[in-house]
């Protein structure tokens, strides 16, 4: 493995596998056709003291799917393993047909205590029916994999949300926000996965000042998430593991400022905790060992735009300076065992420079149009590991270097 990943083709000819090797090489394709209808009903109520909101949601899905995911010629502890499942796929195909409905009920309230003090209450019933027909499953899926069958499951949750809003005065707002939610289980190429639930507190300040010329929010919360699914591909093999328990705690800032007549500069920044409490494989709690999937600690996005005041052929023409950082993170769940592909997993700290210039809102007629022209990667960084996939956790996405081009847009 070190030496394929370093290009040593030499090395490679000259170590066959041993005894305690193994490599997939892998390919996936899906084809999906799936129809829906969702409709929602509102009752709402509005009096100087109470604001109330009620209704239904529905909504039903039919679908047909159909997975490849083709592990060609594994070689397992030295030996290559012969792909009996499908003569082109090696390891065969997936397929099903679901039928899902989902109904809840939704009530929410929002009583106006004082002049500065608002209470809202609010509650949701969630019922989830899924019918799952099982019509092919791939060997890939051996992690516990369900066999040919129909299949029927049924969850039902109800989700609560408590919201405290304090007008300190007309232009600044704290909040205070205790809310759950919830995502159902289900069944995904044979493989079953249950219901995950979080539980969210949340304290927050929204503000404006100099007569709207800066805006001011903040938020810092708290995440305690059971249940937590991760889907993983190891050994061969695509399965599931109940992450049990993961507690994520940040802080949000967001600031927009006019600096000046045309002139105006947005800013966030986030820092986030990402840690398992439980994380809960083969019976036994890892949470120590684990390592969070593309967790950053640190995020920041700065953007500079400046409108002129004049018209060129009717429209606003503008300039614009974006740029986005984010620190390190770890791709990887759990070390693979091979320096090289442990180091090709991470993402290393970046920032990232874009550029746009244009006219907007240009009349055409019954028309408007809008032109641009614009750079990304404005100082052409490089190796910058932008996206892994957390399935195949050896997978690596980097940015393009530096491109532009011109951007036309008409609106009729």
């Amino acid at each position: 493995m070190g030496a394929l990943l370093q290009g040593d083709v030499g090395g490679i000819l000259a170590n066959p596998p041993g005894p305690n090797d193994s490599f997939f090489s892998l390919l996936t394709a899906r084809a999906l056709s799936q129809e829906q209808f969702s409709e929602e009903l509102q009752l709402t109520w509005t009096t100087d003291q109470y604001t109330l909101v009620g209704g239904l949601f529905y909504f039903r899905e039919e679908a047909e799917a159909r997975n490849v995911l083709g592990v060609f010629q594994p070689v397992a502890n030295g030996v290559a393993i012969p792909t009996p499942f499908d003569a082109i796929f090696g390891s065969g195909v997936n397929s099903t047909d679901t039928d899902n409905s989902s109904i809840a009920v939704f009530a929410e309230g929002t009583f106006h205590a004082t002049d500065k003090l608002d209470i809202t209450v609010g509650l949701r019933r969630t019922e989830d029916d899924r019918e799952i027909n099982l019509l092919d499953i791939s060997a890939t899926s051996g992690g516990g994999s369900l066999g040919e069958g129909l299949y029927k499951l049924s969850y039902g949750e109800t989700n609560y949300n408590v919201v405290l809003n304090y007008n300190w005065a007309d232009d600044v707002m704290t909040y205070a926000k205790v809310s759950t939610g919830f995502v159902a289980g289900g069944i995904l190429n044979g493989i079953s996965y249950e219901p995950e639930s979080i539980t969210n507190y949340e304290l927050g300040l929204k503000s404006q000042f100099l007569d709207n010329r800066l805006r001011l929010n903040a938020a810092a919360f708290y995440m305690d998430y059971e249940d937590l699914q991760v889907q993983l591909f190891q050994n061969g093999v695509q399965s599931f593991e109940n992450a049990g328990q993961v507690e994520i705690t940040g802080l949000e800032i967001e600031m927009d400022a006019i600096l000046g007549d045309g002139l105006t500069l947005s800013t966030t920044l986030g820092t986030y905790d990402y840690e398992y409490k439980e994380y809960i494989r083969g019976g036994v709690n890892v949470a120590d060992q684990v390592r969070p999937i593309r967790a950053p600690d640190l995020n920041a996005r700065i953007s500079l735009q400046y409108d002129f005041g004049q018209q060129v052929l009717g429209g606003a023409p503008f300039m614009r300076l974006d740029s986005r950082y984010l620190s390190d993170g770890e791709n990887t769940a759990f070390a693979s065992g091979f320096p090289e592909a442990d180091r090709l997993s991470q993402r290393d700290a970046y920032w990232l420079l874009n550029a746009r210039a244009g006219i907007m809102q240009i009349p055409m007629g019954s028309a408007v149009s809008s032109v641009s022209l614009w750079v990304k990667n404005l100082l052409d960084e490089d190796e910058i590991n932008v996206f892994g996939n957390e399935v195949i956790n050896m997978t690596a996405q980097y940015s393009v270097p530096r491109s532009y081009g011109i951007d036309f847009n008409v609106t009729f």
